[in-house]
């Protein structure tokens, strides 16, 4: 037998995939296979597969592919708690955002910091009494002593936010960061906030 037909037969026995099997291909008998993809806000199936594996044949994944979920209604920001998880020195701040049951771990990343600074500076405002329409307003150039707050930096991080957020099914993931462009100032979307020292 031909090489071309012997090509021809392994496609015929793998249903007519487009390649055959190689020489480093596993020897596997029938067995049942089950792979769901599930959406990454609620943690439901939103696709299943079943079937068998014909006795010969191996199934690989080759890549990852990561889309929205059509049955996940969106999470509104002002339904969020902002859980801010602190070190000692600060060098590590980990955020957790919840509703309800649904708890989603956003990692300890470097805008993370931005939006705890933010944050506390609500919290404080809140505490003196200030009205929820005034509280937590604070001037871009109050930044001005910190390096790592910088104008082009601040922005940059405001993106990252809002992107993340936004990845993660938070429909209105922009107000997570409020702007007045006008006087330059800034603050955190929500007064739905705790912060702990780890």
């Amino acid at each position: 037998m031909t090489g071309i037909s012997q090509e021809r037969l392994e496609r015929k026995r793998m249903g007519g995939l487009s390649r055959p099997l190689t020489a480093s291909a596993k020897r596997f008998a029938p067995r049942e296979a089950m792979a769901a993809l599930l959406c990454g806000v609620s943690r439901e199936p939103i696709l299943s597969l079943t079937g068998r594996i014909p006795a010969g044949c191996s199934i690989e994944v080759l890549e990852k592919t990561y889309g929205a979920c059509p049955n996940t209604p969106p999470l509104p920001l002002e339904q969020l708690s902002l859980s801010f998880g602190v070190s000692n020195y600060e060098e590590y701040v980990r955020l957790h955002v919840r509703q309800g049951r649904l708890a989603l771990d956003l990692g300890a990343r470097a805008p993370n910091y931005l939006l705890l600074t933010l944050a506390r500076h609500r919290l404080a405002d809140a505490a003196e009494g200030c009205s929820e329409d005034a509280c937590g307003w604070i001037c871009l150039d109050a930044f001005s002593h910190d390096p790592s707050m910088l104008a082009s930096r601040v922005n940059i991080d405001v993106f990252r936010l809002r992107r993340q957020l936004a990845s993660r099914g938070v429909a209105d993931a922009e107000r997570i960061v409020e702007r007045r462009p006008r006087t330059r100032q800034l603050r955190i979307g929500t007064g739905r906030i705790s912060i702990t020292v780890l």
